[in-house]
């Protein structure tokens, strides 16, 4: 029989490594995610439905990262997503496209939410998960 204190240490490791898949998943989805929003960028500032239609999909899992990242540990993508989640809201909320100078903002911010992913995916505690 184990004692307490390695009984707490394989409990910790195992979460550890739970922990460890969660977060190469999200990492993973992050990158995939990033990458349509790359191509969906032009899209976002047209004069029609769709151009809001992407605006209200990509703020919705924005919005999501923003809540999720820090929760398991991504602090620095959490803080990039909430930047980017600031200039997508009022198009979101006004369900439309972005203006051009939102277009500028957004694309800059989400550049620098590519960066800490980017960063994130290098990490030790993400690069070992498969």
């Amino acid at each position: 029989m184990l004692d307490e204190t390695s009984q707490g240490t394989a409990m910790d490791q195992q979460f550890e490594a739970r922990l460890a898949i969660v977060r190469g998943r999200f990492s993973a989805k992050l990158m995939e995610r990033l990458q349509q929003a790359a191509v969906d960028l032009p899209r976002m500032a047209e004069d029609e439905a769709v151009s809001a239609e992407i605006v209200a999909t990509t703020y919705r899992w924005i919005h999501d990262i923003c809540g999720i990242a820090s929760t398991i540990g991504f602090e620095a993508i959490g803080q990039a997503a909430r930047a980017c989640d600031t200039v997508l809201i009022g198009p979101y909320r006004a369900r439309r496209g972005l203006e051009t100078g939102e277009l500028n903002d957004f694309t800059t911010r989400l550049g620098l939410l590519r960066a800490a992913a980017q960063a994130a995916r290098c990490s030790p505690e993400t690069s070992q998960v498969n």
